[in-house]
């Protein structure tokens, strides 16, 4: 490799200083031009600086040219110590990052899991992502935290066990499947033939989705084997399992009551898959029920008891089209309501919370307006007649307006939950379409005697039940199209049924007001449409029983961030049951069979085990195949009865939520009979997106806790939880196709077209990863092209000065011992600061805090090595004799720094740092592809930095030093710009101490010799307040520390081989050092 095409180690440097490094001139300066190409397409001819330089651009190629016409330019270049690396300038990622794939990656996997002398077993267990469509940039960020913790653990010594899976069942594949069939063939299609076309697309996007982890640089074994699915026949019976433990501990049962109902997707749904609204828009009406006073309400009316045949109540709903299911109204005992009519009339009589009097009077009344055939004024001004308590209407009833004059009359309810902070303080109750209203109206006995009104099918339109008000009304004749039910039956209900129930109450003079209202609402988090409340026959898990003990749980575990804790808990904390079935064919079936005469479930823990048993062997769509027969256990069967099928699915956060099980018989498998059950939680780190909380995490931790055996603390399913947030675009909004700015992980990595069509760099993998690294990824980190290219720019110089220590480092076995007595100051300070990045790092990557290793990397890469001790260093590594003790020390140091820096990047950037590792062990060239069996960087440990190299003593004393040098450097620059001097060669500095500054006195006079090589100029004088007097000083201040720095042309003469004014005389030949190696050759 030809020195030329060497790259200078390049630092960030204060404005200052950066002018300053490019004007005092390296010794080298004739054979150090370079050809620096990270600038393509333009490409510049730049001088090689190994120290400082000020020479202005448009005067570089000049300058280099009169120094190769010097007369000893090249005299003396054959003694130079010059480095060469056949470790490239450019990674060429794109190309290269395969040669080094197997041995960082699959091959690193089964040698660390294979490894005899481990130092004990980490297991981080992977949530798995759902079998659906390409990657994206927020599957890289949670793939690639991932690894980078798993290969820390590998350097600290540790068996990481990383079984890779996917989440496979569930609405989106399915719907994903039947894309392009139509909806009439979709419902000829059997449950068998639907689940059939699941089962490949899941399939498919799983071998999509591995061939593109792969891609990241994922340390793992990517085989079948290896990998966990959540349509694997083995899983899906130990998550049946896991459901029958819960059925034994009574936490399973089966109720019909309202659940949250997604008309979109035709299932029901749990609290954790709703997603919430601000802007949904609601039509809010007052409608005036007729009120049936009982003997406690007359005896309030007193005078006005007569009136009290044209008393209405007046209730509010937001949910209008729910209003046919009324069956009851619900007041609060303890409040206040106020009988009331519009001033200046004789009625008639309205009842309302009196709180809600003043907000009543400005609505816009529909019935005023339709009275004077004008448009529509304001409901008040009310008058109020007398006041009751809620607890005064308990023997009083009314009749909905949707139902005949001459019905039953319905009850009035109290209930608690009713306040007079909205509406009218009397609420319209429909058990069926309402949790609340539900737990009332069974609270109080009446779903025994009165059952619940549910008129809403699937697709949450009115259903045919909803005709059952025609017959109890006696409305019109049966082809009466005008009858209510005929008038709803069929319409959404969220639509235009809700309109038509609008419509009617205003015909028959009920309708008060009505208005839209914008207000939260929940959604499906799926298809992001609005669900609604109805009562269905469901399957639920009660997590009243266990939710305490899933928060004593959680005492145990440790969460990053800290505040994620509280969001997992108030989600816990905040349900009391689970939801857990679902209308779907592709999934798990929930392992019930119902008696086809009475409709008695069968659902005990020895049926549940045994159709875990069928399904494991033959398969899960074996439930829709074979008769239900097949799936009664001996000890149930009966010539007598017969059985149907559960057609229902298991919800599938169920289904991701019982991994833990499949985790811990893989790991008994593994350890083999002999070895220790693990203790505790079975998996060290959960990490996943801040969305699991009410997912994965929260799941994982109910069935974890529902199943632990009688007596035993109830332990989490992980120690360790790290939350990350969503990936932006680069001006932090969410990524979406319609705004155009997704940014592909793979087009990042192999490159491709741009937005614009442009051509987008091959940047590789290690950029993408160092990406995700350096993001604070616990809130919502950006990416975009200019993020990228700045990272990649970042690399760029760790790779540089890593180069640059390569280059000037001889083979492996040829490194003295490090030293310390043998060391300068300079080399104790930076080991120094080596052995507090090290353990900075460390502690870093134990805290999931990556950002703060790229840091701290970064930091020591550009201040320590590159802007001081590589700089000063090159004088003795170029210049020196390759035995002389001052070069054998700092190239131990070097060696030193890049082994650690390269063990503290490895997990970041794998393949940078195994390239660094090849050859830094004799490689002269990249291997072959295929090639098997490679040493990997992983393999030589955690690089810690000893303890006797925690010296804070020489810290201190050196950075006492380096002020004095920064403030120097400013005075030499000071007189480059005034043009009294070209180089910091050509100057000497005078360091003046005080008598009564006697600790930095005693600093200068211990390390004096080593000043000029450390201010990197021609020499440094330490002297007294005595022997102060010179001439010829171009500059003279008072430092801070009380010495006086003074800067002069050197008397001595230029060097022709270190280009240093260091000569004794002019007659000489070389400088004293400089000839001692010349004549050390010749010898």
């Amino acid at each position: 490799m030809s020195f030329v095409h060497l790259v200078a180690v390049r630092g960030s440097l204060p404005k200052w200083k950066s002018s300053f490094a490019r004007t005092t001139a390296s010794p080298l300066q004739a054979q150090a031009a370079i050809l620096d190409t990270s600038h393509e397409p333009v490409l510049k001819l730049r001088a090689r600086r190994f120290h400082a330089s000020t020479v202005h651009l448009k005067k570089q190629s000049s300058n280099v040219e009169k120094a190769q016409k010097h007369k000893g330019s090249k005299e003396f270049s054959h003694t130079l110590q010059l480095p060469a690396t056949p470790f490239g300038i450019r990674a060429n990622a794109a190309q290269r990052d395969k040669l080094f794939y197997d041995r960082t990656c699959s091959e690193l996997y089964q040698w660390q899991r294979s490894r005899s002398d481990s130092l004990g077993e980490f297991v981080f267990h992977d949530g798995p992502p759902y079998a659906n469509g390409n990657l994206h940039c927020g599957h890289a960020l949670n793939k690639i935290l991932k690894d980078i913790t798993n290969r820390f653990q590998v350097l600290q010594g540790k068996r990481v066990h990383y079984m890779p899976g996917w989440d496979c069942h569930g609405l989106p594949i399915e719907a994903k499947a039947l894309a392009n069939v139509s909806v009439q063939d979709r419902h000829n299609l059997s449950a068998h033939e639907i689940r059939k076309r699941a089962h490949k697309e899941a399939v498919k996007a799983i071998e999509t989705q591995k061939a593109e982890f792969s891609q990241f640089g994922i340390m793992a074994d990517w085989s079948n084997k290896a990998t966990y699915r959540t349509l694997d026949p083995g899983y899906e019976a130990r998550q049946l399992r896991v459901f029958g433990e819960m059925v034994r501990k009574g936490l399973i049962y089966r109720q019909y009551r309202p659940v949250y109902w997604s008309p979109s997707n035709r299932t029901a749904l749990a609290e954790s898959e709703l997603e919430y609204r601000e802007d949904h828009l609601s039509k809010a009406v007052y409608v005036a029920f007729q009120l049936l006073p009982g003997t406690t309400l007359l005896e309030k009316l007193g005078v006005h008891a007569n009136a009290a045949k044209d008393l209405s109540a007046i209730i509010w709903t937001t949910t209008p089209w729910s209003l046919p299911s009324n069956m009851a109204i619900n007041v609060n005992p303890e409040l206040e309501y106020s009988i009331v009519r519009r001033t200046g009339t004789e009625g008639p009589l309205y009842i309302v919370g009196t709180d809600r009097i003043e907000a009543l009077e400005a609505l816009p009344s529909s019935l005023i307006g339709a009275e004077r055939g004008g448009d529509a004024q304001v409901f008040g001004p009310l008058e109020e007649l007398t006041r009751v308590r809620g607890a005064d209407l308990t023997d009083s009833t009314y009749r909905s307006p949707l139902t005949a004059p001459g019905s039953e009359p319905q009850p009035i309810l109290m209930a608690d939950y009713v306040t007079a902070l909205s509406g009218t303080g009397l609420v319209h109750s429909a058990p069926a379409h309402g949790a609340e209203d539900y737990q009332v109206w069974k609270q109080q006995g009446y779903i025994q005697r009165k059952g619940i009104f549910s008129p809403v099918n699937d697709e949450g339109r009115y259903s045919a039940d909803i005709l059952q008000l025609d017959a109890s009304s006696g409305e019109g004749s049966e082809d009466d199209a005008s009858a209510l039910g005929k008038r709803l039956m069929g319409k959404e209900v969220l639509s235009e049924g809700a309109q038509e129930v609008i419509r009617v109450l205003k015909e028959r003079g009920v309708l008060i007001s009505a208005q839209t209202l914008r207000h939260k609402y929940p959604y499906d988090w799926r298809s992001k449409q609005p669900v609604i409340v109805r009562a269905t026959a469901q399957w639920f898990a009660n997590l009243d029983r266990i939710k305490e003990q899933a928060i004593e749980a959680l005492r145990d575990v440790t969460f990053v961030p800290a505040n994620s804790r509280a969001r997992l808990e108030s989600f816990i904390l905040g349900r009391s049951e689970w939801c857990i079935s679902r209308q779907r064919v592709w999934g798990v079936p929930i392992p019930v069979l119902y008696d086809a005469v009475t409709d008695e479930a069968l659902m005990t823990v020895e049926n549940i085990e045994h159709i875990a048993s069928v399904l494991e062997t033959e398969g899960t769509d074996y439930w829709w195949k074979a008769d239900a027969e097949v799936f009664v256990a001996p000890q149930h069967r009966d010539e007598k009865r017969s059985w149907r099928k559960g057609q229902d699915t298991v919800d599938v956060w169920f289904d991701s939520g019982t991994s833990w099980a499949t985790l811990k018989d893989q790991l008994a498998l593994e350890s083999g009979a002999s070895a220790h059950p693990r203790q505790g939680s079975i998996a060290d780190v959960y990490l996943e997106g801040s969305d699991q909380h009410r997912g994965w995490f929260q799941s994982s931790l109910i069935t974890a806790v529902a199943t632990t055996p009688e007596g035993q603390k109830p332990v989490a399913p992980y120690k360790t939880v790290v939350t990350h947030g969503y990936v932006l675009d680069n001006e932090s909004r969410k990524m979406s196709k319609s705004l155009g700015n997704v940014v592909s992980p793979l087009s990042i990595i192999q490159g491709g077209k741009g937005g614009k069509g442009a051509d987008e760099p091959a940047y590789g993998v290690d950029v993408l990863r160092l990406w995700v690294a350096r993001s604070d990824y616990t809130t919502d980190p950006p990416i975009g092209d200019v993020i990228i290219s700045k990272t990649a720019e970042t690399l760029r110089k760790l790779r540089n000065t890593a180069r640059f220590m390569l280059a000037n480092l001889p083979a492996a076995g040829n490194v003295a011992p490090l030293d310390r007595a043998k060391m300068k100051l300079l080399d104790r300070f930076v080991m120094q600061e080596l052995y507090e990045l090290e353990r900075a790092c460390a502690a870093a990557y134990e805290a999931y805090d990556f950002a703060q290793v790229v840091r701290r990397l970064t930091e020591f890469a550009n201040a320590t090595l590159s802007n001081l001790y590589l700089d000063i260093g090159k004088d003795s590594l170029y210049l020196d004799g390759v035995e002389d003790e001052r070069r054998k020390m700092m190239v131990a140091v070097v060696d030193q720094i890049l082994r650690t820096m390269t063990g503290i990047m490895a997990p970041i950037t794998p393949f940078l740092c195994e390239e660094i590792f090849h050859f830094r062990n004799g490689a002269s060239s990249d291997p072959v592809v295929g090639d098997k069996g490679a040493p990997s960087v992983f393999s030589a440990g955690w690089p810690t930095v000893e303890e006797r190299w925690n010296d804070a003593e020489a810290a201190a004393a050196c950075k006492q030093l380096l002020k004095l040098r920064d403030a120097s450097l400013v005075m030499i620059e000071e007189a480059r710009q005034a043009s009294e001097i070209k180089t910091s060669f050509e100057v000497e500095i005078d360091l003046i101490t005080k008598s009564t500054e006697k600790q930095l006195a005693s600093s200068l006079e211990t390390y004096g010799s080593e000043l000029t090589e450390l201010f990197n100029v021609a020499r440094v004088n330490v002297l007294g307040a005595d022997e102060s007097a010179v001439d010829g000083a171009l500059s003279t201040r008072d430092h801070n520390d009380g010495v006086i720095i003074r800067i002069r042309r050197s008397p001595r003469h230029r060097c022709p081989r270190c280009r240093t004014l260091r000569k004794e005389a002019e007659a000489d030949r070389l400088c004293q050092r400089c000839q001692a190696v010349v004549d050390g050759l010749s010898a």
